[in-house]
């Protein structure tokens, strides 16, 4: 073989070479090219994926606030907030700002976020753990569908960018394939060339040399051939290897954002122009209770939607808006209520949210219940009672009819409430509420205020009669026991009417009209009702100002006390005095005790009026002689709103009087709730040495158990069973059966109000140890106390009388 044609065989081999690195290359590019062609998303994506997978924390955060509101969840809500604040400022940069740019309506979403947070970061930067997040939580709904939106159109441009890559990607493909059909063709030119330069070898020996420099440039032009091709290989391999790193990363974000998307607290489907679901999160699909089928699913047509769901997807035809976003509520099947916001997208199709708000419209419902009704009885409140009695009224005027309505208060729910707890004056008031309920017609309505405040619509009266009789029935009602927890509370009630026309025709008028009846027939000794009347303004002007003088005499000391005996009845001695309280006027005169007691104890007086009479009858009583006993009356008030054994415990100690000569009288009232706290404070005062009476036994609603319970050394018979006593012997056989059961329990008696002979011969007969009344002697100041007792007797022979009394 010549060297010729052995040159001619090495080109040959190289240009075959050549040929099948340029075969290798173009199967290179169009592996990379099909590599290229999965990829779906883009850096555009992971922007919005970002933002809305830090939306979501955030409002995670609030949300775990709301529940424990500390400072660590607070803390944590903020950087929350932070991040996704960052995040929101990269929407206005690089590819995504030019993203953007491109279409107005995303540049508003990325706006509006960013509006947003600006508004969220003072308020969370000067927020506490008392923070209200319900209006940071209801101002975060509406961005949640636009993100998610904003995000779904983000993939689809990312995937249109892909493309354009794979456009591009297929451009080189063409040119590196041009190139290497390009090297081919030279190498065959070149292996022609050198077979006719080997034939004509033999006979242009002159010029080898020439074709020598021919073949050292070919092997030049060879070997950057070989360059380029490795530098291609090289730019291919790095192609490669950035096309594999950003698979990676395009793989680890959709996994974020399908983790972000089927997260959300909303439902969220993309629709195409037949309303056939594209892509849809598994919120959507627990919502509608179905999954979305696959492309190959067997069986399913192209109306399942249509067929699952048909009133969602009426509804979603129906608000298809192809210009504008598009909102609306749509009830399913099975009676929830589902929140539906759709917008449609440029290629076609729209993207909706759907949210579960069922629970939310239900409890929106519970918060218009309780605006208008009380949380406690679920009675209607006063803002719907004035609605309400401003609609009657109207009703009344067309009709020309008469309405009624009425206030009511409770007379003692103070004192029940701070004896027996909140609990049980909450347990009152319900069943008072029931109570009313059952008095009034279908057409009546009964309101709660607030506290023991009460009040009654009687649309369509038919006359005043009527709404009295109404009146009467409630005061007789209340005047029941009630049965709370077990044990038998017992109350009264007072009512205040009026009436239209005649009191008013307006609302407002009309209620203040019946709170002056109710504070009329609270002044007349409470238990009762009262009919407004034009006066009743300057009455409670009047009791205004007694109050108001009251407050001045407590400190001008123009109260006083006066001291009536009560005597043995079988000897006329005088065994002790009972403190009772009076008031000189400067003006007026004396007001009676029944006048402004009760003003005394509305007013909240009463505590620091009964401290001063105990500190003056025990005062007084300390010049007395050792065997002589001084009694004070103490109200229901003083025991519940005061420390009564220190005060008493104090009035003694300042006094220098000794504890055994003291005698506490108190009422039923005090007793109509046994509570445990009262029953121990009796018991501190007998462990003192202090005497208790029951005044005015017989009375009210005068129980048994009452002298069982507790410690009581006397009791005090009213004066109405013994004037009652000459009218016949019932009378005469209640005083001594109340003697004879004071005997059995070891306690004493006292009768209350003997005024003649005859009365003190029946007690005598009956076996009352004590008594107390005109006939022996009036109330007398404290400086005639001594005169009487040095009287060697009051009443010792059977014909005492009033006119022997000094």
């Amino acid at each position: 073989m010549t060297k010729a044609r052995l040159t001619q065989l090495l080109i040959g081999v190289i240009i075959a070479a050549l040929v099948a690195m340029s075969i290798y290359t173009a199967w290179m590019i169009r592996q990379r090219h099909e590599m290229l062609s999965a990829v779906d998303r883009h850096d555009v994506t992971y922007a919005a994926y970002q933002t809305i997978v830090e939306y979501e924390r955030f409002r995670t955060a609030l949300m775990r606030f709301d529940r424990d509101p500390t400072s660590a969840a607070l803390n944590q809500a903020r950087v929350r907030f932070t991040m996704l604040s960052s995040r929101a400022g990269q929407l206005s940069k690089g590819k995504f700002l030019i993203f953007t740019t491109e279409t107005s309506s995303y540049q508003r979403i990325v706006v509006d976020l960013q509006t947003a947070m600006g508004e969220f970061s003072p308020i969370l930067a000067s927020a506490d753990i008392n923070l209200d997040v319900s209006p940071l939580l209801a101002n975060l709904q509406p961005l949640e569908h636009q993100i998610a939106v904003l995000a779904a159109v983000a993939a689809q441009h990312s995937t249109a960018q892909v493309r354009n890559d794979q456009n591009s990607l297929s451009q080189l493909y063409r040119q590196a394939t041009a190139l290497a059909a390009g090297l081919i063709v030279c190498g065959l030119g070149m292996a022609t060339l050198l077979g006719w330069h080997n034939r004509l070898l033999a006979s242009a020996h002159r010029r080898l040399s020439v074709t020598t420099r021919d073949l050292a440039k070919t092997a030049d032009d060879l070997a950057n051939a070989n360059e380029i091709v490795a530098a291609t290989n090289t730019e291919l391999r790095c192609q490669n290897q950035r096309l594999q790193e950003k698979e990676s990363a395009l793989n680890a974000r959709n996994v974020l954002f399908d983790a972000a998307l089927n997260n959300m607290s909303q439902g969220l489907c993309m629709f195409d122009r037949q309303l056939q679901p594209l892509v849809c999160n598994r919120q959507f699909e627990r919502l509608i209770r179905a999954r979305l089928p696959e492309a190959n699913d067997e069986g399913v047509g192209s109306d399942w939607l249509r067929d699952l769901v048909p009133e969602l997807a009426a509804e979603l035809e129906d608000n298809i808006r192809w210009d504008r976003a598009a909102e609306f509520e749509t009830e399913l099947y099975d009676g929830r209520l589902i929140a539906v916001t759709q917008r449609p997208m440029d290629g076609g199709g729209w993207v909706a949210t759907f949210a579960d708000v069922t629970e939310q419209r239900r409890a929106q419902a519970r918060i218009v219940h309780m605006a208008r009704h009380d949380g406690l009885t679920n009675l209607p409140n006063r803002y719907a009672f004035r609605e309400r009695t401003q609609d009657a009224l109207n009703a009344c005027h067309d009709d020309n009819a008469m309405l009624a309505i009425m206030f009511m208060d409770l007379d003692n729910f103070k004192e029940v409430n701070d004896t027996l707890g909140h609990p049980m004056g909450d347990a009152l008031l319900c069943a008072v509420a029931e109570r009313l309920s059952g008095c009034v017609r279908d057409t009546d309505m009964v309101a709660r205020f607030g506290g023991d405040e009460f009040a009654i619509l009687q649309p369509r009266v038919e006359s005043d009669d009527a709404a009295a009789r109404l009146a009467a029935r409630i005061v007789e009602e209340m005047r029941r026991p009630f049965l709370v927890d077990g044990e038998l509370v017992y109350t009264t009630g007072s009512v205040g009417v009026a009436i239209a026309p005649k009191h008013g025709s307006d609302a407002v008028v009309l209620q203040k009209n019946a709170d002056l009846a109710l504070y009329a027939a609270k002044a007349e000794g409470r238990g009762t009702y009262r009919v407004f009347e034009s006066q009743m303004d300057e009455q409670l002007a009047s009791r205004h100002v007694l109050e108001r003088d009251m407050r001045e005499a407590l400190a001008g000391e123009q109260f006083n006390l006066l001291y009536q005996p009560v005597v043995q009845l079988s000897t006329g001695q005088t065994e002790g005095f009972e403190a009772l309280m009076r008031w000189t006027h400067p003006e007026r005169g004396p007001v009676p005790p029944s006048t402004f007691i009760p003003i005394a104890e509305d007013a909240g007086l009463i505590t620091e009026i009964g401290r001063w009479v105990l500190q003056q009858a025990c005062a007084e009583a300390a010049r007395w002689p050792a065997d002589i006993k001084i009694a004070v009356n103490l109200s229901a008030a003083q025991f519940t709103r005061s420390d009564i054994v220190e005060d008493i415990r104090t009035a003694l100690s300042r006094a220098g009087l000794r504890p055994e000569r003291l005698v506490v009288e108190i009422t039923e009232s005090l007793l109509l709730t046994e509570n445990i706290t009262t029953i121990n404070k009796l018991h501190r005062l007998k462990a003192l040495g202090i005497n208790i009476a029951m005044d005015d036994f017989g009375t009210g609603y005068s129980s048994l158990s009452y002298l069982r319970k507790y410690p009581f050394d006397c009791i005090k018979i009213d004066r109405c069973f013994v004037n009652a006593m000459s009218d016949g012997e019932q009378s005469v056989a209640i005083i001594k059966t109340i003697v004879q059961l004071a005997d059995a329990l070891g306690m004493t008696t006292v009768a209350e109000g003997v005024e003649t002979q005859e009365e003190l011969d029946a007690l005598r007969a009956a076996g009352c140890p004590k008594g107390q009344g005109y006939l022996f002697a009036k109330p007398v100041p404290a400086g005639d106390v001594l005169t009487l007792i040095g009287r060697a007797e009051i009443a010792e022979t059977a014909d005492v009388t009033p006119s022997k009394v000094a």
